[in-house]
């Protein structure tokens, strides 16, 4: 199952007439993640041995994994999610220094995150009457959450039609995305991925969050998203001469501002590479 999720990884950003094929092999990676058993609890008890642990998790990392990839296709190429959030039954990863437990001395010694199941944590991030501060997630746990945040996103926007619907919708997932970032900037590990180099040794959860979290506000504000056929044509000139027209409105400025902030991140990263990197 590992080496499928990563064929089909690798196949997604490959020429376009090969991630047309990763697209499809999706559909069948689908199938497999369900029979895996994505829908079944996984809750790990307090008392649990490392060697039971390292196999729940790594189950969990791996049925995460396919989840966050047909999320990204959904994202990208504008496609249905194959993996909806309500099928998921699986408890959060823990934190990266646990899983990075080389024996069980190592692995006791750091603190365990507290178990949270995957639709608990989302569900707070939507309530208004909950407290606002998610429990001290891992990076992995944050990023999952945000993902689901976009999905549901996907699926919500088409279905509101008039103005106190959309008004209601914004309200909600304003909330959810207020609840995450502070999530985000509060959790234990952000010291670990608060790097924006993408070639930060701890890796780069902190880039690909900030990104996320853009793109949804962009997404909320605008409605706005390429075409699939666009995005699988891979021509970045074709993109360009057929954008989608916005009409001005407060909404449509907000979303021009992430968009604006989006940008500056690889022109920091860049100028940073730059001063760094002696010509040869």
């Amino acid at each position: 199952l590992q080496t499928f999720i990563l064929l089909v990884e690798f196949a997604s950003w490959a020429h376009r007439r090969i991630a047309k094929d990763a697209l499809c092999m999706a559909s069948q990676l689908a199938v497999l993640i369900r029979e895996a058993g994505v829908s079944e609890s996984d809750e790990a008890t307090q008392d649990i041995e490392w060697e039971s642990w390292v196999a729940i998790e790594e189950r969990r990392r791996t049925l995460f994994a396919g989840y966050l990839l047909f999320n990204l296709h959904s994202i990208v190429f504008d496609t249905h999610p194959l993996i909806l959030n309500y099928e998921i039954g699986l408890y959060l990863p823990d934190y990266a220094a646990q899983w990075r437990a080389t024996n069980a001395e190592q692995w006791k010694q750091g603190p365990r995150q507290p178990e949270c199941g995957f639709q608990d944590g989302l569900r707070r991030l939507f309530s208004e009457t909950e407290s606002r501060r998610e429990p001290n997630l891992s990076s992995f746990a944050n990023y999952l959450l945000m993902q689901g945040i976009i999905q549901e996103m996907y699926r919500e926007c088409p279905i509101f039609t008039n103005t106190t619907a959309r008004s209601d919708r914004d309200r909600r997932f304003e909330t959810a995305l207020r609840t995450w970032q502070l999530g985000w900037e509060t959790m234990e590990e952000s010291s670990h991925d608060s790097d924006l180099d993408p070639l930060y040794a701890k890796g780069p959860l902190a880039l690909t969050g900030d990104a996320l979290l853009r793109l949804a506000y962009i997404r909320l504000s605008s409605g706005h998203k390429l075409s699939k056929t666009l995005l699988l044509s891979r021509d970045a000139q074709r993109m360009l001469r057929k954008p989608k027209p916005l009409a001005r409105s407060q909404q449509v400025n907000r979303a021009v501002m992430h968009a604006a902030h989006s940008l500056s991140v690889p022109v920091r990263l860049g100028i940073t590479l730059m001063t760094t990197t002696k010509e040869l």
